[in-house]
This record gives C-alpha cells, structure tokens and sequence, in this order.
C-alpha cells in the first residue's frame, strides 16, 4: 500500500490542514512498484536515447476516488486487527500466527 501520500493525508485531515484541490476530481495514475521496475528495466534495455515512456497500471482515476477507497481499505485491516485481538490476543499482527 501507499506509504508516503496516504499517511501524509491522514496526519493533514487530523490537524485541519486538508482540503481537496478541484473537489478532487482531477485524473491521477498510478503505478504498482514492480511494475515501475519493470518499466525502468525496459526502459534502460530497450528504450531509445531521448525518447519519454510513461508506465502506469492501466487507466487514470478520479483522485478523490483512489484515496477514499484507500481510507476504506486501511479501516477495513483495523477492524480485521482488532477482530484477531478480541478472538485470541495471542496472535501476531504480521503473520496472522499464535
């Protein structure tokens, strides 16, 4: 998951200092990490000197949309930890182990 926008919002929202630019319907595209890796390998072995190659994960989304399903995502894995806490404390939040 997002490491450096998403926690960056939250901490924004808390103190007050957030706000959408456009009501946060611009268009925004994202990448999954190995597949920008993929896209720099290429880009390095295959790709032509002054050429611009864009790597992304299919089409744009609508920015708001992304983040608000993201929020969702990070409570849905906050329920599901404090669900493991009440069946058996015993269990170990990373591995799902006793």
């Amino acid at each position: 998951g997002d490491t450096t926008l998403l926690p960056t919002m939250v901490d924004m929202v808390r103190s007050g200092r957030f706000a959408w630019i456009g009501g946060g319907r611009h268009l925004t595209a994202t990448t999954h990490v190995d597949n920008t890796v993929e896209g720099l390998i290429l880009g390095a072995t295959r790709g032509r000197p002054g050429e611009v190659y864009f790597v992304t994960d299919g089409d744009p989304v609508v920015f708001a949309t992304l983040y608000i399903l993201s929020l969702v995502g990070l409570l849905v894995n906050l329920i599901s930890d404090l669900t493991y806490t009440l069946v058996d404390p015993r269990i170990d939040f990373e591995t799902r182990e006793v």
